[in-house]
């Protein structure tokens, strides 16, 4: 029988699986399952107007909420707990050091989804993933939309700037904001680097909110700086519909803060996300007419 010689040369089928191509599909597929479970919404309870949204716009919007945390739970560390609620700031001795001396105490307004360091920080309340929490575990805040607009743009980024007060004096690195939703109805081309110039202009670089997005098409992050060159926020934005770049987006931000090395020693950030995108423009920075 004639032995069989096989080549050592990849396959153009095997080539491509080495460029994170494999990770581009599996999350364009875990996304592209996640609308389809946000549709059965729109198909059970079709909007007596034609609008591509449910009838009941506020159960619309807690459903939404609920999809997005249920993304995050599968995909984020073991050791992060992904909730609704409050942070609360309180004039204690903190860090060995009495930082808040003469303060008084200071909460958040209630967040969409707050994602928390619950191994390695306390918890005040928790009820049903509700939970009142103190600043120092916080990893992420997110403000959730169905729909995005400059209005409701611009009174989250003001809502988050008042929250990112709390954590002054904090030293380890500050939570990701975000703004997210499934859809937009404004040129942001246009308006968003200037709503984002009028909420954020007067803050630190740490302090500004690092992404919006609308999930199905776009998304606009915080660029991280240059080392030795002064920190002015400057925003990529990026497009891509019909995949799960946004989503990738959030996860990725969520895991950078997590594994700061201003935080516990975790490990490394793993090789988790494929980031690449087609189209990728400098949306503006802070201080600058935007681009």
């Amino acid at each position: 029988m004639k032995k069989e010689v096989y080549s050592k040369r990849k396959s153009k089928k095997e080539d491509c699986m080495m460029d994170g191509t494999t990770v581009s599909d599996f999350f364009t597929s875990e996304v592209k399952a996640f609308f389809e479970v946000y549709r059965n919404l729109e198909y059970l309870l079709p909007n007596s107007h034609g609008k591509k949204m449910s009838d009941h716009a506020a159960e619309e919007g807690r459903f939404v909420e609920e999809l997005i945390r249920n993304f995050l739970k599968k995909h984020l560390p073991e050791g992060l707990g992904v909730y609704s609620g409050f942070v609360v700031r309180p004039a204690v001795k903190a860090n060995e050091k009495k930082l808040r001396a003469g303060e008084k105490d200071e909460h958040s307004s209630q967040i969409d989804i707050i994602v928390y360091d619950k191994t390695h920080y306390p918890i005040y309340e928790n009820f049903n993933e509700f939970v009142v929490v103190p600043p120092e575990g916080v990893i992420a805040l997110i403000s959730v939309k169905r729909t995005l607009t400059n209005n409701n743009i611009g009174g989250e980024c003001n809502a988050l700037k008042r929250i990112k007060s709390l954590f002054e004096g904090i030293k380890i690195r500050h939570p990701l904001t975000a703004i997210v939703g499934i859809d937009a109805d404004f040129n942001y081309r246009d308006l968003l680097m200037k709503t984002i110039e009028d909420n954020y202009s007067d803050v630190k670089f740490e302090d500004t909110i690092n992404m919006v997005s609308c999930l199905k098409k776009w998304t606009v992050f915080k660029k991280k700086p240059n080392k030795g060159k002064s920190q002015k926020s400057e925003y990529l934005l990026f497009e891509h519909p019909d995949s799960g770049l946004g989503m990738q987006h959030l996860v990725n931000g969520i895991l950078s803060v997590y594994y700061d090395k201003s935080r516990f020693s975790y490990g490394e950030k793993p090789g988790f996300l494929n980031l690449k995108s087609t189209k990728t423009y400098c949306l503006g920075k802070l201080g600058k007419k935007s681009i």
